[in-house]
């Protein structure tokens, strides 16, 4: 039996649904069953289309500070808000205040509905870790094997940053918050090198890009500026946590009776990726799909609403199940399930498998 320590995953990660008030400020309260979730890494889209308009994803965290936005979806330069009740006005104890939108739409634009992605790390404290070859600046959540890494090396040589985990990350992204620039992405399964969470690209394995695996105290950077340069960076880095977190791999089977991916949990966020084609990233979640078959997609490198992305297609298209133990594959497009092909995953929990001797429920 998948037994974990985490016995609510809602204590370090949740997903939250609102609507935004045409610019006005809305204070949104999480529903976390924990209790009070005050969030450290935010992440907002808007899943559906207005005036004919779709609108960016928006990261921010509290490390970075919550004037400062990034979009997945986008290269661009981090955006700084130029008045403090402009995007997000404050992360709150329950959640989180958004006000008037700077940033293309921000969190507070139109009056339409979204969907806020939230992990939990440590209240915005951090400290330096210095067991890399460039100190960064970490807050890190070790129980939940997650935390977010601030550094500025000097040159584009290739060095080592301490990540904080004390455990071997497996899923790592990092954005150069002041050169225009694509995404890295790594995923232990895949191997050395990365992907680009802003493009379809397929994994790339080149040295520049890293040729040494993480430890469970350092990650080798590449010479590539989307990670290593004399600019400043952020990561965010997840190790595998029993019952909470998984990043794995599978084989797709090409048919609507698609593989079982065992996670050890009923995911509440899923990610997933073709390893070594063009197909793009797939975003599911229980928030937005509270009843199986899971249909509802968004994608990190597009700004389009929930199963308006042509190369997804609609509501058959790139389904899956979201079970107690795992996800099912229930469709044979090539986003999540072509013949034969590598998909990388990321998952985190809605609840683990088993919680103090007790199985969770099935959807």
């Amino acid at each position: 039996m998948a037994y974990t320590t985490i016995k609510d995953s809602s204590q370090f990660f949740h997903t939250q649904l609102y609507t935004s008030n045409n610019g006005y400020a809305v204070s949104v309260v999480n529903d976390a069953n924990f209790g009070d979730f005050k969030p450290d890494i935010l992440w907002v889209k808007s899943r559906y289309t207005i005036g004919g308009y779709d609108y960016d994803h928006n990261l921010i965290d509290s490390s970075r500070g919550k004037t400062k936005t990034l979009w997945p979806n986008a290269n661009n330069t981090e955006f700084t808000a130029s008045q403090s009740n402009y995007d997000l006005t404050s992360f709150d104890t329950d959640g989180f205040t958004n006000g008037a939108p700077e940033s293309t739409n921000s969190l507070g634009g139109g009056n339409l509905g979204k969907v806020a992605w939230q992990w939990k790390i440590n209240g915005g404290t951090t400290s330096t870790d210095t067991n890399g070859d460039i100190d960064t600046t970490v807050q890190v959540n070790q129980t939940a094997g997650q935390s977010i890494v601030l550094y500025s090396p000097s040159n584009n040589t290739a060095r080592t940053i301490g990540h904080g985990l004390g455990a071997v990350p497996k899923f790592i992204i990092i954005r150069a918050r002041t050169r225009v620039e694509n995404w890295h992405v790594f995923h232990y399964s895949a191997g050395t090198g990365g992907i680009t969470l802003d493009t379809g690209n397929a994994y790339n394995n080149n040295t520049v890009l890293g040729d040494a695996l993480p430890t469970s105290t350092v990650y080798k950077l590449g010479t590539d500026f989307r990670m290593n340069g004399n600019y400043s960076y952020v990561g965010y880095f997840f190790a595998d946590v029993q019952g909470y977190s998984k990043f794995d791999k599978y084989t797709g089977n090409g048919n609507a009776n698609g593989p079982f991916v065992y996670t050890g949990f009923k995911p509440a966020l899923l990610l997933i990726k073709e390893k070594d084609g063009t197909e793009p990233w797939v975003m599911y979640d229980t928030a937005r799909n509270p009843f199986n078959v899971t249909d509802l997609k968004l994608s990190p490198q597009h700004i389009n609403a929930e199963n308006d992305i042509s190369a997804l297609g609609a509501a058959q298209y790139n389904t899956v199940d979201i079970l107690s133990n795992g996800f099912k594959l229930r469709s044979n497009n090539g986003a999540t399930n072509g013949s034969g092909n590598t998909f990388v995953y990321a998952a985190w929990a809605e609840s683990p498998f088993v919680a103090g001797g007790v199985p969770t429920t099935a959807r």
